[in-house]
Formats: structure tokens, sequence, C-alpha cells
């Protein structure tokens, strides 16, 4: 090498880039005027991440790759003989087999002991497909974890330096190291054997041999070339895995850095297939993955504990859980797996003292309550057979097993306390100890200055008589209650029944002949049914006016609303009315099924058809005037779903006064005015005979009426619901759902298969690939990926209803079969004007090209590029300088001499060229149209 290239190699390695890519000998010459006596130099794929802001110079110098240069010195005599050295590496790549694990490395200080792996070519590979041909192996017996010092690799890393010579089927691992040896190739080296750039690939495998069972996969990248040998050895060509670098490429995409594809031995070039599949329930299967034609899988089904087996579906069927295929395509199966169901029972002791509800058959995991309920005279104690909760009841369990309990009970006895309020007020007696269902007699005498108010705390004959009587249930505290005689006042109780039905207000304590209003109001899917006091004496009236004389206790009794389910069919594709109608509480779950007939399919559950009502007026059970009963329930609040159409049919003899509206307003306080009135959707307004229909659309407000023209207050309130997603799985069939209002849903069919096919396909031809077509089952919603070709992108996908057309990986729910396109178009777009020589890049601008390679930019000058794309660039200029930029970060540009430089087309003239140095935080001025610092 001439002294200029020794300043210009010089350059390269304090600039800290590694600049290896082919050049040939007037290359060269023409470039920097040295001759290299033969040798080449040669580059690996130089990955970039460009700078934060590609139009601006600020940017954080974090977010690009350190630049790393090795340089290797060949020790030793100059061979007579041409070889070819090539050093290849598993870099930041540690490669693994499938269950995770790193390849072995063998033994510390002994080479050849680990698994295999090789340096190889595919003999008809492309840069369009890297794995095309069949695989030649040019490093037979080199292993992961060799080393050229004996000290071992780590697992699932390995690190080579061969040496390839012509003439000859030998290969020297570690030429010249105390760990050498020497290993064979499957051909003979010789000058075009292999061709001058051709693809080289590694593969490596999760055992030491090759032999059935094994596994491997292969790695390969467009720029991994095979050099030509020279005399004396030129530079090493370098492959190196590198997790960053988005060219490398696995033959096995889907896992990459993992030994995956099963081996055939007799037939290392079979054609790879996938065998996949679904699992419903809860398991397992082993044996899903890559396999070589001709090669048979075996797949085992492991359900989870608490689950069973109960068959496959798909390409093999029956209800073995073993199942060995013979490979010969792709193959996708479903493995079903059911909950186990175990037997739970309970024994009373001593006999007769009481039962256990809950009992029975339930499915793993099931959530269940065993309740032990005393027979009269008996209390429970606690429960035998169980480790916690033992003195729960009810008992709450998650069945996991079969379950035999023991609820003990025991003859109940009572405590009876008997206390005074305030103490001083009086005095008390009958309290004690008392058998289940013994009278006890209590008395009250009050102190000088009290009256006696009350008892409580008990089932009192007559809470308001100093004696009195009541019967013994249940440890008691009975209280006395007494109060100044000039301060005497009563207390009013209320409760609701059940608690969860609603609220009441308006207790407490209040002066003798005072009025107090005891308000209830329902809960969501409750309506109030009336008042009862201690005497029974009942009220219909949600509000209930009360004059206080003496302590009293009123009950609000609420009762649910039962919503209903009406599931409609198809006669002409199915067999049997679908199931599922019925009445249901407030957030009860509803299950629907639809059964099609033979040559047809269930498609999907949707919300729609009639709900409907009959309608009456009858007077109101709280006396107020008169009421619609909907459905022999008094004005209820109906609850409505969109996408539903409701059917009011009114008798025409009690509705015969009362015109049937819908409105906007929540009171009618004026009769025949119809202020509110809401018409969207509604047909038969105000009709007193036949029907008043509404269909609840997207436009209908949340809450409407439903009013009489004639009389206030006759009518209640609609709640109107969304019915988008009330069916999460609107394919599966069972299916289940919330109930929270009434609502109609229909069961779609279509003839045919319930499979469909997913096919895809790449425009233009040639410009990337697409996976994961194939057959599904109607509804499956399949992910679907679109990998760009070298120098392409992607722009989206066309011809089907996709969640994300413009996503490369994206996801489409198959009702029908659909035909997709992924549309790719060249990253980096050059037009040629054959007239004047002109070629347009869209982000380098206008250039000419010269015989010999250069190039005349319109913005820099001229510049030789190293390469034939200007996806990815290396400039050298005539004075000797070097940079590098590529289509994703112009106009930021790499200087090996003075690092990052951003050049600014606005600011430049004919007269200079400004960048923005990174280096100094600071504008440079370059001589005009190059890359000539002045």
């Amino acid at each position: 090498m001439n002294e200029d290239g020794r300043d210009l190699l010089t350059e390269v390695i304090h600039g800290n880039l590694l600049i290896l890519d082919n050049f040939d000998t007037d290359c060269w010459d023409y470039v920097s005027g040295f001759n290299g006596g033969g040798r080449s130099l040669t580059r690996s794929a130089l990955m970039q991440i460009p700078p934060n802001s590609p139009r601006s110079p600020a940017f954080n110098f974090a977010s690009f790759i350190k630049f790393s240069l090795t340089f290797v010195s060949l020790a030793g005599n100059i061979f007579t003989a041409n070889r070819l050295q090539v050093q290849w590496s598993s870099g930041d790549v540690v490669l693994k087999d499938l269950s995770g694990e790193e390849l072995d490395p063998g033994q510390v200080d002994i080479n050849q002991d680990g698994d295999l792996v090789q340096l190889g070519y595919f003999t008809d590979s492309s840069p369009e497909n890297l794995f095309n041909g069949e695989w030649n192996v040019l490093t037979s017996n080199t292993r992961i974890g060799d080393s050229s010092t004996l000290s071992n690799q780590s697992a699932g890393l390995f690190q080579f330096s061969t040496l390839f010579e012509v003439g000859t089927n030998t290969v020297e691992v570690f030429p010249d190291w105390p760990g050498g040896y020497v290993t064979s190739s499957e051909i003979v080296i010789e000058q075009g054997n292999p061709l001058f750039g051709k693809l080289i690939a590694v593969r490596f495998f999760d055992g030491p041999a090759i032999e059935d069972g094994i596994r491997y996969n292969t790695v390969a990248h467009p720029e991994w070339k095979w050099g030509a040998p020279g005399n004396p050895v030129p530079f090493p060509i370098i492959f190196e895995l590198t997790s960053s670098d988005s060219d490398m490429q696995y033959q096995d995409l889907d896992q990459p850095a993992t030994a995956s594809i099963l081996a055939n031995s007799s037939n290392m070039d079979a054609e790879v297939f996938q065998v996949s599949g679904s699992i419903v329930g809860n398991g397992s299967v082993l044996g899903f993955g890559k396999y070589e034609s001709g090669t048979s899988a075996i797949l085992s089904a492991l359900p989870d504990n608490g689950f069973e087996f109960a068959g496959w579906t798909g390409a093999i069927t029956g209800d073995e859980a073993d199942q060995i295929l013979s490979v010969d395509g792709d193959v996708i199966v479903t493995a079903t797996f059911t909950r186990t169901k175990y037997q739970v029972t309970a024994t009373i002791s001593p006999a007769e003292s009481g039962t256990v509800s809950g009992v029975g058959e339930y499915d793993f995991e099931s959530p269940i309550a065993l309740k032990a309920i005393p027979a009269e005279g008996y209390r429970f104690v606690r429960w035998d057979g169980v480790t916690e909760g033992e003195y729960d009841n009810p008992l709450s369990i998650n069945v996991s097993s079969a379950l035999e309990v023991k609820a003990i009970f025991e003859e109940a006895q009572y405590s009876v306390t008997t206390i005074q309020s305030p103490s001083e007020g009086g005095f008390v007696s009958g309290g004690g100890i008392f058998t289940h269902g013994q009278e006890a007699s209590v008395q009250a005498i009050p102190a000088e200055g009290f009256l006696f108010l009350r008892w409580e705390g008990g089932n009192f004959a007559d809470p308001f008589a100093s004696s009195t009587n009541f019967t013994v249930t249940e440890d008691l505290v009975v209280t006395a209650v007494f109060g100044l005689a000039s301060e005497a006042n009563v207390q009013i109780t209320l409760v609701a029944n059940p608690e969860t039905g609603g609220t009441v207000s308006g207790g407490g304590e209040f002066s003798r002949g005072s009025e107090i209003l005891a308000t209830a109001v329902p809960a969501e899917g409750y309506y109030f049914e009336k008042w009862v006091d201690v005497n029974g004496v009942e009220s219909y009236s949600a509000s209930h006016s009360v004059i206080v004389n003496e302590t009293q206790s009123f009950t609000a009794q609420f009762s649910q609303y039962s919503y209903r389910v009406e599931v409609l069919g198809d006669s002409r594709f199915e067999d049997g009315f679908p199931t599922g109608s019925g009445s249901f509480l407030i957030n009860e779950t509803a299950t629907i099924s639809a059964t099609p007939s033979e040559g047809c399919s269930f498609d999907s559950w949707t919300v729609g058809g009639n709900v409907d009502y009959e309608v009456l007026v009858s007077g109101r059970i709280d006396g107020k005037g008169s009421g619609f009963l909907i459905n022999s329930q008094e004005r209820p609040v109906l609850r409505l779903y969109r996408g539903v159409t409701y059917r009011f049919f009114l008798d025409g003899d009690t509705t015969l006064g009362h015109p049937f509206y819908f409105s906007t307003s929540p009171l009618k306080q004026v009769e025949d005015d119809y202020n509110g009135e809401y018409l969207d959707g509604v047909s038969g307004s105000r009709n007193i005979l036949g029907s008043v229909d509404i269909t609840i659309n997207e436009n209908t407000p949340e809450t409407l009426y439903y009013h009489s023209g004639s009389e206030s207050d006759v009518g209640g309130r609609l709640d109107i619901l969304d019915s988008t997603n009330i069916l999460s799985t609107p394919y599966a069939n069972p299916s289940s759902f919330i109930v929270e209002g009434d609502i109609s849903i229909q069961a779609t069919y279509f003839e045919g298969s319930s499979e469909h096919v997913l096919e895809l396909s790449v425009n233009p031809e040639g410009s990337g690939e697409v996976s994961l077509a194939g057959t599904y089952t109607h509804g499956t919603e399949v992910q679907i990926l679109a990998n760009p070709g070298l120098g392409y992108r992607f722009t989206g996908w066309s011809g089907g209803a996709v969640s994300d057309a413009s996503s490369a990986s994206t996801f489409i729910t198959l009702g029908s079969d659909e035909s997709l396109t992924a549309n790719f178009e060249l990253n980096q777009i050059t037009m040629d004007d054959e007239q004047t020589g002109w070629i347009y890049s869209s982000w380098l601008g206008f250039y000419k090209r010269d015989a010999k390679g250069w190039l005349f930019s319109l913005s820099h000058g001229w510049i030789f590029p190293v390469g034939d794309t200007d996806a990815s660039v290396f400039f050298y200029s005539r004075e000797g300088y070097w940079y590098w930029t590529s289509s994703t970060v112009y106009p930021h540009i790499y200087s090996i001499e003075q690092g990052w430089l951003y050049y600014s087309a606005e600011a430049s003239s004919p007269i200079d060229s400004y960048f923005f140095d990174y280096t100094t935080n600071d504008w440079v001025i370059y001589e005009p149209m190059s890359f000539n610092p002045r």
C-alpha cells in the first residue's frame, strides 16, 4: 500500500468507521491513487439510527449507534496459494433451542464438542430469496463454544476465523492459534467455486450431529457474500449477526435465533411446513412448530389442572390425547379441553338436626356456597372436612376436587340479657337462659320522674307495654327504654326489604303527635310495592305520611323487575328454533344457542327484531288515579336497547280514554297537552287501540317517558341502553351476555362451510412477502403480516376490511372468503432522463453519472458512491474525504474526519455551501457544490 493509502487507512481508523465494500483495483486507483496488489476491502451492513430531527441541526448524539472499527492483521508469512479468510460470529445474538435454552457450548478447553454451527450457502439463493436451493456446507464440523485459545465461548455464541485455500476442501479454523483445527467443505474451493459474490449463510443446530429429532435454523443477509481468494490473503470477509440489523433474515422468520426447524436427516432440503393450532378451554399442546416434509409430528394434548381433554378437530380428529401425523403441508388443529366435574356432598350430625344447601355436581373452579340450615331448636356449630372457614355459614368454596363435608349442629340454648336505657331510668327483670322456642317474660318499672317508652331487641308481643312476652329463638339483649316524663319522644324505624332493593328515609326520633313523611326509593332493577307496619297494615304510596303517637316500625317492600330476552332465528337455515329466550333478573347471564341445518353454517348474533308488550289501564295500587299496566306491572321503568323495535299493544277497552305517546318530559301536568312528544322512530303515537311502536336508534335520548294524553301520572320512564358491546363474541355459538333490559337478538346463517379462505398477495410482484394466509373457521380474528423486500416499503392493504389498512401488522375477522393485497413501493425512487442523462433522486436531487462511476451532483459536486443503490451510500470526494448518508437520515451526513454534519440547502448558494458541524456546534462553510471544507 502506498503512502496515500496508509494515510487514508489511518483516517478511516481514527474516524471510527469501518468501510468494507468490494472495490476492484481500478476503482481504488481512481478513488485514492494507491494499488492494493489485488486486495479487496469489504464492508458489512452499516446500521444507522436517524437523528431526532432530520431537518434541523438540533439532535441528541445518544440516539445514534456508535461506530466501531475492527481491522484484522494477518500474521505469518505471505502464502503462495490463493486463499480467502472469513470471520463469522454471533455478535450480540444469543442462539437458543425451542425451550429457550442457549445452545450447548460443550466443555471448556475442548473444541469441536458443542452444538453444530456451519457456514455455507444455498445453490439458488438470490436477494429476493436468501434460502432458495440446496444447502452446501463450507465448514462441516464447527461448533458452538469453539475458540482460538480453547478458553470456550459462552452458551449460544460463536466466533470463527476460517481460512479457505483454492484447490482443496480442507478448511483451517483459527489458523495459527493454539485452539486451531482443520475441518472440511463439501466442495473443493476454486476461484469460481463458490462464485464471487455468492450469498453466504450460517446454519445452527440444537445438537452435536444432524439426525432425526435435531432442529436447526438458518440466518442470512443480502450483503454476506463470498469474496475472491487472493495471494496474499485479502482483508477478511466479516459476517456478524446483529440484532439491530433489519436486513438480516432467518429461515424460520417466526422464531429468529431459535433452532426451530425439525431436521430430516434423509432429506435436508425438504420443504418446511408449520404445524399449529388453537386451544379451546384450559390446556396446552406439545409438538406445535416447524417440520420438514416427510417427517412425523407428535402432538400431545395436556390438560391443565381441573380440565379434561375432550378431543381434536381440524386436521386430526378423535379423543386420544397423543397423535402422530405425517407432515406434507401446513397443519392446523384445535384441541378442546373441558372442565372436570366434581361431586360436592354433605352429611348432618346429629341426624335430622338440620340440612345443607348447595351440594351437587360442579365444574372445576366453580364458586359455590354451602349453607347449613339448622332444624328448629338447633344451632349451627362448625364444618368438618374443610381446611378453612370451618365456622363460616354460608361456607364459600371454589371447587377443585371432589368434596364431602359434615355440618355439625347442637341443641340451641340462648341467653336473654335485660338492660335499661338510661341506667337511671328504671328497673328491668326477666332475663336468663332459655331453650329454643321458650316463652320469656320481661318487666320494666320506671324510676321516679321517668316514663317507660318501649322495648328494643326482641320480637315482642307488645313492644310498648311495660310487661310483655316474646319467643326466644336467639341470643338477645333486651333494652327497656325510659324517658323523662316531660321529654318523652317516640322512635320511628324504617327498613328496606330486601336491603339491596332500595333506600328509605324519614325515620328517627320524634315528639308525639308530629307528622313525618317516610319515603322509599327503589334501586336500579327494582320497584316499590308497599309499606307494611308491625301490625301488617299496608300502604301503597312510596311517600307515606305517618302521625307519630307511639314507637313504630315500617318496612318498605321492594321487588325486582324481570326482563325479557327474545331469541329469533331463520327457519330456512336451522334445525329447530334458537334457544335462550326467557325472563331474567337484572345482571343475570343469558345463554343463547342456534343449530344450523345441514349444508348451512352459523354466522353471527345481531341485536334487532321486536319485543311486544300488552298495555292496560287500571286504578293505581296507591289509589291515586289511573296507571298503565305494562305486562301486568304497574307503571314499570322499562329498559330498552338501541337497534330493537318495541311494540305496545293497547287493549282498546281500558285504554279507550288514554292516548298512549312518548315524551322527553318526565311529567304530564296538563290534560290533552302533548308538549315534548317524541316521534323519531315512532309509529301510531296517541293511539288508544292497536299498537304504538318505537324503534330505538342512535338518535334516541338516553331517557324517555310514556304518558297518557288525558291524565297525568299514568305512565313511567324508559331507560335507553347501548347494545354495541352487549355481545363480546357475536360469532360464538353458543354465546352469553349480561341481561340489563328487554332485548331481541337475531341468529343469522349462511349457506356453505363454516371455514373461509384468506388469500394474500403482493403488489408489485416481488416487492415483499405476506404471511398467515390459509383456511380459518368463521369469525376467526387473524393477524396478517406484510414484509417489504429489499428497497421497498409497505404502503397499505387493499381488497378487504382490515382493522388498520395502513399497518403492516394488522387483523381481519373472517366472515367470508377474503382476498387481500399488500401494496409496496420503492423506498427511494430515481427517474432516468435518457435524453440528457440526468437522474433525479427523491432525496438526493439531480445528478449525472460518468463512465467510471463518478457522479456529478447539483448539490454536492463530484462524488463517488460505493454500492449500487441510493438507499444507503458512502461518498468519496476527489479531495480524499469520506462521507456516509442514506434516504432516512439525509440531509444529515456523517464525515469520517468531522463526525455528523447537517447540510442546509436553503442557506447554501453557488458561492458557498453551508453545513452545521455537531462536533463544534457551529456552522462551517464548504466550497460551492462540494463536500470539501474551505
